[in-house]
């Protein structure tokens, strides 16, 4: 689970997300999309901001500005996010329909 950038990483420190992807093989991925992998490597790079900005906004009720309060970023910063999470999983987070390429 070590790359160029990190030649040692603590067991310890392994994002749990990560860690079942690379223990739980092919029988695992099976079941998840097909964005998912690409997802979880571009938030680890991210150090989890996307995950907890898709948690914040469920939490406050899908209110981007109560979510950006919360994480002390500015909605624009929200609405951003988001655009990512669409572009890697073709998703929109901002609704409650699921695309066709789920």
């Amino acid at each position: 689970m070590a790359d160029v950038t990190h030649r040692v990483v603590q067991f310890a420190k392994l994002p749990m997300q990560r860690l079942l992807l690379y223990l739980a093989g092919q029988e695992f991925r099976r079941v998840l999309p097909g964005w998912a992998n690409e997802f979880y490597i571009v938030d680890d790079h991210a150090n989890g901001v996307l995950t907890s900005t898709l948690r914040a906004y469920a939490n406050a009720d899908m209110n981007v500005l109560k979510a950006a309060l919360t994480l002390g970023v500015h909605p624009n910063t929200l609405y951003a996010r988001f655009q990512h999470v669409s572009q890697i999983t073709g998703l929109q987070p901002r609704t409650f329909h699921i695309s066709p390429r789920c």
